[in-house]
């Protein structure tokens, strides 16, 4: 039986579709090595064809590996896009600026003044909101910068993967080609394989010998066999054809709304460039404009202060300063020191020595007994160790 069917029907093709040359090299340019991905397994899938259509099995095999080495290539692209919440946090920042702003100046306007525990609320704020006032608004504009810095990033990345896919779509369209044809000769060489195994079951079926309906039973059990693999290279083939003709269909669908996307955000991200650009002055004066209505309630409070001080100043010296003057004249025309002050002096001194003559011999006399205690003390012990020797 004919093993290769597909000799009688296909014309001689090229090992190379021209659409898959460029998609290749533009991986190459992309910095990606074809055949990079090693594990591929549609490639061992389509290689049962091989039989049926060797040239364009081989194309067939080229494009999914070229699949492989693109979806690579998009998964590195992807990885490389950083994300953040960098709208969040500048929301954040203009939402705590004015916060404490308000603050401050009710802390100001309740008493004219900043208490501890008003101070210790302001430290708060600094500490859990980030910093001052002056260096949030800084970092509004680094968090921009930052953002803009990646969303640029992201751009290229998402290009990248566009460039790379659109070179690609055009060598799959052309393997669906070779899909579409390798189906047919499929298909062919499964109605050639299954119109010559009938014939061969019906002639085995026919025969009444024992021995040789067994001698053909194995010719028969041949047909048999290359009507199942027959059968399942279509529908592989047929697998192939409906797979890639829906791949195709919902890949050009999501690649699309990509572009939609990667085209809607270089809008964004020019207007948001051409907006700090512009108004990056209004940010500043903000800044400025808030710190300097601090700094000018400041010196109102100071010069309040100023005022309201001198004024209790001069109604305390007003109400002190005739005490103090009359005292003063006291000290200066008066007397510098009181009798009873200095008979207090005489008398303790009369008192002292009256207890110093009594302290004296009462110390003489205990000094006397003492010494006369000490030696008859010793006496006694004198007497005891003589006595102790002629023992």
């Amino acid at each position: 039986m004919e093993s290769n069917p597909a000799n009688q029907t296909t014309p001689v093709v090229s090992n190379l579709l021209p659409s898959l040359g460029k998609a290749l090299d533009k991986l190459r340019q992309l910095g990606v090595t074809p055949g990079s991905v090693a594990i591929v397994p549609a490639i061992n899938l389509v290689g049962e064809l091989q039989n049926v259509d060797a040239d364009r099995v081989t194309r067939l095999a080229r494009v999914f590996q070229a699949e492989a080495d693109f979806n690579e290539l998009a998964r590195e692209q992807t990885t490389g896009m950083v994300v953040g919440d960098a709208h969040t946090k500048i929301a954040r920042n203009f939402d705590t600026i004015i916060e404490d702003t308000r603050a401050i100046f009710n802390h100001l306007h309740d008493d004219g003044k900043i208490d501890m525990w008003e101070k210790l609320d302001i430290a708060r704020r600094t500490l859990i909101h980030g910093g001052s006032i002056p260096g949030r608004f800084k970092s509004v504009r680094e968090l921009f910068l930052d953002t803009t810095q990646r969303c640029q990033q992201q751009l290229v990345h998402e290009q990248v993967i566009i460039d790379a896919y659109n070179a690609f779509r055009a060598a799959y369209g052309e393997g669906m080609v070779d899909a579409l044809e390798l189906q047919q000769f499929c298909l062919s060489h499964l109605n050639e394989v299954k119109a010559k195994s009938q014939i061969v079951v019906e002639a085995w079926a026919a025969i009444t010998d024992p021995i040789e309906k067994a001698r053909q039973t194995l010719a028969k059990n041949q047909a048999i066999d290359e009507v199942e693999t027959a059968d399942r290279q279509y529908q592989v083939a047929t697998n192939l054809v409906n797979d890639m003709r829906v791949g195709q269909g919902a890949g050009d669908a999501v690649v699309e709304k990509l572009k939609q996307t990667h085209k809607a955000k270089i809008a964004v991200q020019d207007r948001a460039i051409t907006f700090f650009g512009t108004n990056e002055h209004v940010i500043t004066a903000l800044c400025v404009a808030l710190q300097s209505e601090k700094g000018l309630n400041e010196r109102t409070q100071t010069l309040e202060a100023l005022q309201r001080g001198t004024e209790k100043a001069m109604d305390v010296l007003a109400e002190i300063g005739t005490k103090v003057d009359q005292q003063a004249i006291e000290k200066a025309y008066g007397q510098s020191l009181s009798p009873e002050a200095v008979g207090r002096l005489v008398d303790a001194m009369v008192n002292y020595q009256k207890e110093v003559i009594e302290l004296t011999a009462a110390a003489r006399a205990k000094a006397d007994e003492t010494s006369k205690a000490i030696v008859a003390r010793v006496q006694t012990g004198q007497e005891e160790l003589a006595r102790l020797a002629v023992k």
